[in-house]
């Protein structure tokens, strides 16, 4: 059913533009240095082409708990038709479908767990045209991340080095999505948490952020040895958001205990210099808005914010539609009489404020075409 849209936008708090911009000097000034840095590195590209120049994506992919399935459905950004359903996924030991979209737009990567097969998850690729689905492999980690390669012709994932114990490190897989092909790129033995986040913007390396007992660090994985990027942080990482053109890392600190325990940072890969945006109080989420300089951070004290919005409500911000006019974000309500606070994902414009569904369970799984 459709709802009626709230018309209510989001801006960028007046204090923090003075800070946005002094970052934005910084990363010019840092990135023009960048240019005149020769790389040493010898690692070979893996051999997939590049980009692809895609059909722009209006629709969006999620799921939604039906019974003891996950339903995905696609309807388009600003809700003006009926949800289109794909495919249903069984819903074991409560552990919902986790998923992707590929830059085209056209297929979305599913980890869903198996009967029997504990907490190790098998990849589904889902057509979003026509529903079908293609079966990759089993005994993947299911708390992993997904990264596309800018061509959509391949992805990178996880796999626990020992089975059903990620805690004990993993090795990094890349999966080419023509052949359904799982080649193992490079074991983090001994790391609590990989998560690929992203590839280079050729498509020569694919970037991890790698968290152990030394904190979080970014690798960057080709051929052969991995290369160390940089220390993101003594501690823990969260809501990792690379760059569109691959430069810049942005990325939650965790700082633990204390008056401020959320911080955003963002990383400069070609020199390995990690930038505090200048923002106070707690943030949550990261996104880039296309053709911006510097990312968006959400939280109760992050750069975007909703206008307008009930005491306590914030939001954090999951990705921004390719023309920049749609903001994917999960919105945090209080709750009544101290009740914890609720959660809920909406599409955001200049204009309206959208629910992804009516129905509470419905998780984001990607922007997506629908022709």
């Amino acid at each position: 059913m459709y709802a009626p849209r709230v018309r209510h936008g989001f801006d960028v708090p007046r204090p923090l533009i003075t800070a946005l911009t002094v970052l934005f000097a910084v990363l010019t000034a840092v990135l023009a240095a960048a240019l005149f840095v020769r790389s040493t590195s010898d690692d070979e590209p893996i051999g997939l082409p590049g980009a692809a120049i895609f059909a722009p994506v209006t629709a969006i992919a999620y799921a939604v708990r039906e019974g003891g399935f996950d339903s995905i459905y696609v309807r388009s950004l600003e809700r003006t038709d009926s949800p289109r359903l794909l495919e249903s996924f069984p819903v074991l030991f409560n552990l919902r479908v986790r998923g992707s979209a590929a830059p085209s737009g056209d297929t979305l990567a599913i980890l869903h767990i198996e009967s029997g097969l504990g907490a190790a998850a098998r990849l589904t690729l889902l057509d979003v045209a026509s529903g079908d689905t293609r079966e990759v492999d089993s005994g993947f980690d299911y708390l992993s991340s997904i990264a596309w390669h800018p061509s959509g012709l391949a992805l990178a994932v996880t796999r626990p080095t020992v089975p059903g114990e990620p805690a004990r490190g993993a090795t990094l897989v890349e999966v080419d999505t023509r052949t359904l092909t799982a080649t193992d790129r490079y074991t983090f033995a001994g790391a609590s948490r990989v998560h690929p986040i992203g590839y280079s913007a050729d498509g020569s390396r694919i970037f991890v952020v790698v968290i152990d007992q030394a904190g979080s660090t970014l690798w960057a994985v080709a051929s052969g040895e991995p290369e160390r990027i940089a220390s993101l942080s003594p501690g823990l990482t969260r809501d990792w958001a690379l760059s569109p053109d691959g430069s810049r890392l942005a990325f939650i600190d965790r700082l633990g205990a204390g008056g401020r325990s959320q911080a955003g940072r963002v990383l400069v890969i070609a020199t390995g210099a990690v930038l505090d945006v200048g923002l106070d109080g707690d943030q949550f989420g990261t996104a880039w808005r296309p053709g911006a300089a510097v990312p968006d951070f959400g939280g109760p004290e992050g750069s975007v914010r909703l206008s307008a919005a009930e005491e306590g409500q914030y939001l954090s911000p999951i990705t921004w539609s390719p023309d920049g006019a749609h903001l994917v974000a999960s919105v945090f309500v209080p709750g009544e009489g101290g009740a914890p606070s609720s959660e809920r994902v909406e599409i955001l414009s200049a204009a309206a404020r959208v629910r992804l569904s009516d129905q509470d369970s419905a998780a984001f799984l990607g922007l997506v075409r629908n022709d």
